[in-house]
């Protein structure tokens, strides 16, 4: 998703959207599901308005223990691209290792 044109985020990269599967003789395989949350991934932010809005999008689509710092607390002028999936990734992962 993030090699597309435009580039899609996940946005709700969590355990539960994981599923890990293996056939006989196979190695393990890590499968992404629900992409109910998923949108284009870059979106440039301008007003505060527009900031409220993302972190309103935020709270209702995006798990809270996973999401990116920037869907907490978006700047007024900012940036918003794929990253925020790579932050959910490092969380899941972390998760999972626990």
């Amino acid at each position: 998703m993030h090699n597309l044109d435009p580039p899609y985020a996940h946005n709700d990269v969590k355990p539960g959207n994981v599923l890990i599967t293996h056939g006989k003789g196979q190695p393990p395989l890590a499968i992404l599901m629900d992409f109910g949350s998923a949108r284009p991934a870059r979106r440039q932010i301008q007003s505060r308005s527009e900031a409220l809005q993302l972190q309103e999008w935020a709270s209702e689509h995006c798990s809270a223990p996973f999401r990116a710092p920037e869907l907490w607390d978006c700047p007024s002028n900012a940036d918003i691209d794929e990253r925020a999936d790579i932050w959910s990734l490092g969380c899941t992962l972390y998760a999972i290792m626990r």
